[in-house]
């Protein structure tokens, strides 16, 4: 309990698996990336202006942010299976325990179908960590095989075109991997971002202002676009394009990047932090909760739940939930690794980091 009060309201400096301490920033990004994700799918997708078109472009470019080879494809494999596919497989699981008592023990075989010829996965909302490994795959070898900035820039980009053309034709492919192809210049955004002085900067320096300035009178154009014209958007899951393509990357780059620089000069806000800290644990549970809880509370209390009071219930269910799968299940939900590489691999990681 003293942990979890720290955590949330007291501003501490919490480090990284690697010693290195966190990004407070990054954080409250992720925070408000996470909170962004349970309101739409708590019921508010088209009651919010422009929150759809930053919303999944946040979460790639944050993700992005933090790609490493880490020395090559099977360093690679190791850490995102246990980062990424180990909780997906596991709020699937979790996801299956009550859900086969409501549907059928059909749903079961869903799981390995679905995401074979439609765009849907059991326990809906961790179709992202599915994409996700894939875009990381795909980032990987654009990494290895094309050195120049151009050169991957250039392959990037003809992956995003061939994104746009699978999702304007309807042309699902398994696995989200046309999703992933769409992505994939967002996630290139990030990788970009992280070298550039924009975010990581010490005292902002003349030129840099300028930038800062831009970047907010665009982000806020953006806002006052989507009030005014609608918003233009990527539909990821479904790999569906609405709107001019030109206005989805300029409206969405421009919020994300918004979004950025306020964070980083907010730094730290309670509880938004650490839900963006283990954003990863509300990803896979408030899908379940929206499902399976909201229902017997209603019944239970005699009371028909408004879409803001079941948005509070489940995030409080998510933030209330984060303490006990962090201390009961951290290696399914990527606090620690699970599978763990022979010795001799583990000193080749090592190696190669130094």
């Amino acid at each position: 309990m003293k942990n979890f009060i720290n955590e949330n309201f007291h501003k501490t400096k919490p480090k990284l698996a690697n010693g290195k301490p966190r990004i407070e920033f990054i954080d409250l990004a992720k925070g408000v990336c996470i909170i962004l994700v349970v309101v739409f799918h708590a019921g508010f997708a088209h009651k919010v202006p422009a929150m759809n078109a930053m919303r999944m472009p946040l979460y790639f470019i944050l993700s992005g942010l933090f790609f490493k080879d880490y020395g090559g494809l099977v360093q690679l494999l190791h850490k995102k299976c246990n980062k990424i596919l180990v909780p997906f497989f596991f709020f699937t699981f979790l996801y299956l325990i009550p859900g086969v008592f409501k549907y059928s023990p059909a749903l079961v075989m869903s799981v390995f179908i679905d995401p074979i010829y439609a765009p849907q996965v059991v326990n809906y909302p961790i179709w992202f960590l599915l994409c996700l490994f894939i875009v990381n795959m795909i980032y990987f070898s654009v990494q290895k095989y094309f050195h120049s900035w151009a050169s991957r820039s250039t392959v990037v980009l003809l992956f995003g075109i061939a994104g746009y053309l699978l999702g304007t034709n309807h042309i699902y492919i398994p696995f989200f991997l046309g999703t992933a192809f769409s992505a994939l210049p967002y996630f290139y955004i990030g990788v970009i971002l992280k070298k550039s002085p924009i975010l990581y900067s010490g005292p902002a320096s003349k030129s840099l202002n300028y930038i800062y300035i831009a970047i907010l009178l665009l982000a806020i154009a953006s806002v006052i676009y989507c009030c005014y014209a609608g918003t233009p958007l990527l539909t990821f899951r479904s790999n569906a394009y609405k709107g001019n393509i030109w206005s989805i990357y300029i409206v969405s780059i421009s919020l994300v990047l918004g979004l950025l620089l306020i964070c980083k000069q907010i730094k730290w806000l309670p509880i938004v932090s650490y839900l963006g800290r283990y954003s990863i644990i509300v990803l896979g549970l408030h899908g379940l909760y929206l499902e399976f809880c909201t229902v017997p509370l209603s019944y239970f209390t005699s009371h028909t739940f408004t879409d803001i009071e079941i948005l509070a219930i489940v995030l409080i269910l998510c933030w209330l939930s984060i303490p006990v799968f962090k201390r009961y299940f951290p290696s399914f939900t990527a606090q620690t690794d699970l599978i763990r590489l022979p010795e001799r691999c583990s000193k080749s990681v090592t190696l190669s980091q130094h």
